[in-house]
C-alpha cells in the first residue's frame, strides 16, 4: 500500500482513482470548536477489513499533507475496495462526514451494534442504479399537497400490513404508495431519514466506542431525528429492509416509485453547526444522487441564503420556518405558516377575537415566497387528540398551549353525542385547512384518525404510541373519506390555490370580485370580538376565464345555528351544497336560494353560478363593508 499527498484537491469524501483513492478529510466542527483541541492534534485515517471491528492500517495526516483542519491522501491499493474506513480524531473513532453508505448502524436504537464505518466497495461496483427514465413531477407549490409522516413510525405497526421484514422501512413506505396518492396529496415530506445519531453515540457526548473500548452513559433515544447527524449524505440504513451493502438503492427505488405515482420526495434535514458549503455539498447529492425534490431545512440564515441563492437548486424546493425577510422573491422557496396553525384551531373551538386573524391567514399570501399551511404536524396532538383532550398526556414537554378541545370528556369515551361532535371539530380542520391559499400538508394518519393517547411530543417513543395505527374503525373509515373528497374539492378549483394573491376586488369587470365576505346581509360582516361566523365566497373565472363557478363557504363556530346570507347566484342553476361535515343536523338552503342555515360548529360548502344578467344591480364587492 502506498500512500501520497495531494494538496490541490480541496474535495471531501472519497474519489476513485485509477489504482485506488483519495481521502478528503476536514475535522468536524464539535472538534474545532472544543476547548481541548488544537491545531497541532494529529487525525488518522483509519482501513478495517470487511468482518473486523479494529482497523488493520492507520494511516496518521500529518502536518506536510494538510492544510488548516483539512487533510487530503491518495493511497494507492487495489484492493482498497474490499475495505471499509472511518478517522480517529483525539483518541475518538469518527464517521467521514462525507460518508455516502455505513456499516455498525442497521438496527435503530442500538447503541452497540458494531463501529460505524464507511464501505469502499463503490470504488468496484460504481453506482449502477436503473432510474428507468426517472423525472421530477415539478409540481408547483400552489398546486401542491403536502403529506408528512416519519419513515419508521409510518409502517412499524403490524397494524400497517407491511409484512415484518420491510416494516418501519423506505420498502414498506413502497407499499403505502396507493394509500398516498388515494389521498390526492402530490408531495411527500419526510422527517430525517439520513444518518441521525438517535443514539448520540457518534456526536458529543455519546456512545460510540473509542480505541480503548471506553464507553459513555446511554443517553436518551430521539426518535423523531432532529438531532446532530454523523452521516448527511446517506440514507438512514435502519430504515432499509435491504441488509446488503447496496442498501441504499432502496431509497431510490422508493423515489422511483413515488415520482412514477406523481408524488415529489421532500427530505427533512436537521443541520446543526455545519458550514454553508457542506450544507450546498450535501443537497447537491441528494438531487444528483437520490432525484429528491425538495428540503425542508433546519439551518442557519447564512446557511438557508446561500441555498436560496445556489443555480443548481433553483429547480428544487426549499422550505424552512422562516426566511430572512431581506431574501428575494423567489417561487421555489416557501415558509411554514406556524401562525396559522393557532388562528385556526382558536377559530375552530369558537374562541373570541378570531374572524379577523382568520380573514388574514386565508388570503395570506406573501409576496417573496410561498406559504405552507396546517393544522396539525409532527410536534403536538395529532388531528384525532386535538379533538379528545384539553391537556396533554406527557412529561416530556410538548406544548403546553396546544388550544384543543375534548368535547366534553378528557380522553376516550362512548357518549354519542361527544363522539358526533369530535367528528364534526375534526372534519371541520381539514376542510378549513383546504380553503387557505398556499399549500396544505396533512400530518399521516390524521385521515384515519390515528391516536397518540393524548401525548404531544412523543419525540423519544420508539412504540405503538409513536406508530401510526392502521386499524379503521367506523369513524376513521368516514374522516378517509371526507379528507379524501376535501383535497379533491380543493384540487378542482384553482381559485382556492392562486399563485398570485387574492385582491377582493371586481378586476375583470364581471359584477363580482375574486373573494368576499358575507354574513347574515350578503357582501357585509361583522369582524368584532364576539362574531364566530362567517361566508367567504370565491370566484372562478378569476383563476379559469371559461368557468363562471362560485364557492360560498358558511363558517359557524358557534353553538348555535346560523343563518347565512346567500349572494345573488344563476337561478337556473341555484346554490348547492358539495361538501359539509357530518354532524347532528344537516344544512339547509331556502326555497328562495338567499338564506343557508348552518348548524352548530359546522362548515358548509356550496357551489352556484354567477347571474347571466348583466350585474343584476348586485354589489361589486369593491364597496364590501366589515366592522
Amino acid at each position: 500500500m502506498e500512500t501520497d499527498s495531494d494538496k490541490y484537491h480541496a474535495f471531501r469524501g472519497v474519489r476513485k482513482t485509477e489504482d485506488g483513492a483519495m481521502f478528503g478529510f476536514a475535522l468536524p466542527s464539535e472538534y474545532r470548536q472544543a476547548r481541548r483541541w488544537r491545531p497541532e492534534t494529529p487525525a488518522y485515517l483509519l482501513l478495517f477489513r470487511r468482518d473486523e471491528e479494529k482497523p488493520f492500517c492507520r494511516i496518521r495526516l500529518d502536518s506536510h499533507i494538510k492544510q488548516g483542519t483539512y487533510s487530503c491522501i491518495r493511497i494507492r491499493d487495489p484492493e482498497l475496495s474490499a475495505c471499509r474506513y472511518a478517522y480517529e480524531v483525539d483518541g475518538n473513532i469518527v464517521p467521514d462526514p462525507y460518508g455516502t453508505s455505513f456499516t455498525g448502524c442497521s438496527c435503530f436504537g442500538e447503541a452497540e451494534s458494531g463501529t460505524v464505518t464507511s464501505s469502499l466497495s463503490f470504488l468496484k461496483d460504481p453506482e449502477t442504479f436503473d432510474w428507468k427514465g426517472d423525472r421530477h413531477p415539478r409540481t408547483p407549490f400552489d398546486d401542491s399537497v403536502f403529506y408528512k409522516l416519519h419513515v419508521r413510525g409510518f409502517t412499524k405497526s403490524e397494524t400497517s400490513g407491511v409484512p415484518e421484514e420491510e416494516r418501519g422501512t423506505f420498502a414498506g413506505l413502497i407499499r403505502k404508495i396507493p394509500h398516498i396518492v388515494s389521498l390526492g396529496v402530490t408531495a411527500v415530506e419526510l422527517m430525517p431519514a439520513y444518518e441521525f445519531d438517535e443514539c448520540r453515540r457518534l456526536t458529543s457526548g455519546g456512545l460510540q466506542k473509542n480505541l480503548a473500548g471506553v464507553q459513555q452513559e446511554k443517553p436518551q433515544l430521539n426518535f423523531w431525528g432532529y438531532v446532530p447527524a454523523f452521516g448527511y449524505f446517506a440514507p438512514k440504513a435502519a430504515y432499509c429492509a435491504d441488509k446488503s451493502e447496496h442498501y441504499t438503492d432502496e431509497f431510490r427505488t422508493m423515489v422511483r416509485r413515488m415520482h412514477k405515482a406523481g408524488l415529489e420526495v421532500i427530505l427533512e434535514m436537521y443541520f446543526a453547526d455545519e458550514e454553508p458549503g457542506m450544507v450546498l455539498d450535501c443537497l447537491h447529492y441528494w438531487v444528483d444522487s437520490y432525484h429528491v425534490d425538495g428540503f425542508h431545512l433546519y439551518a442557519s440564515q447564512e446557511t438557508l441564503a446561500a441555498a436560496v441563492a445556489d443555480p443548481y437548486l433553483a429547480d428544487t424546493k426549499l422550505i424552512t420556518v422562516w426566511w430572512d425577510r431581506t431574501m428575494p422573491k423567489n417561487r421555489h422557496v416557501a415558509s411554514y405558516n406556524d401562525g396559522c396553525r393557532q388562528v385556526m384551531r382558536r377559530f375552530l373551538k369558537g374562541d373570541d377575537g378570531q374572524i379577523r386573524p382568520l380573514i388574514g391567514i386565508i388570503r395570506d399570501f406573501p409576496e417573496r415566497c410561498a406559504r405552507i399551511n396546517s393544522v396539525t404536524s409532527h410536534d403536538g396532538f395529532t388531528l384525532a387528540d386535538l379533538y379528545s383532550y384539553d391537556h396533554k398526556h406527557n412529561e416530556n414537554g410538548g406544548e403546553a398551549e396546544n388550544y384543543s378541545w375534548n368535547c366534553g370528556v378528557e380522553g376516550p369515551t362512548r357518549k354519542r353525542s361527544v363522539l358526533t361532535l369530535r367528528r364534526q371539530m375534526r372534519e371541520n380542520a381539514v376542510l378549513l385547512l383546504m380553503l387557505m391559499q398556499g399549500a396544505p400538508l396533512l400530518r399521516a394518519g390524521d385521515e384515519f384518525l390515528n391516536s397518540q393517547d393524548g401525548n404531544n411530543n412523543p419525540y423519544d417513543i420508539d412504540s405503538e404510541v409513536s406508530w401510526v395505527n392502521w386499524n379503521k374503525g367506523a369513524d376513521a373509515t368516514r374522516m378517509l373519506r371526507f379528507t379524501r373528497e376535501a383535497v379533491a374539492l380543493r384540487k378542482a378549483h384553482k381559485i382556492l390555490h392562486m399563485d398570485a394573491p387574492l385582491s377582493g376586488s371586481d378586476t375583470l369587470a364581471i359584477g363580482c370580485p375574486d373573494f368576499s365576505l358575507h354574513g347574515e346581509n350578503a357582501w357585509f360582516t361583522r369582524t368584532d370580538e364576539s362574531v364566530r361566523q362567517i361566508g367567504l365566497m370565491f370566484c372562478e373565472t378569476y383563476a379559469d376565464p371559461d368557468s363562471d363557478a362560485l364557492l360560498y363557504a358558511a363558517l359557524n363556530m358557534y353553538w348555535e345555528p346560523w343563518d347565512a346570507a346567500l349572494p345573488d347566484a344563476d337561478r337556473s342553476q341555484g346554490w348547492r351544497i358539495v361538501i359539509s361535515d357530518s354532524g347532528h343536523e344537516m344544512p339547509e338552503i331556502s326555497e328562495d336560494q338567499r338564506k343557508l342555515t348552518v348548524p352548530p360548529r359546522s362548515i358548509c360548502i356550496l357551489e352556484g353560478h354567477i347571474r347571466k344578467e348583466s350585474n343584476g344591480g348586485r354589489n361589486t364587492g369593491d364597496g364590501q363593508k366589515d366592522r
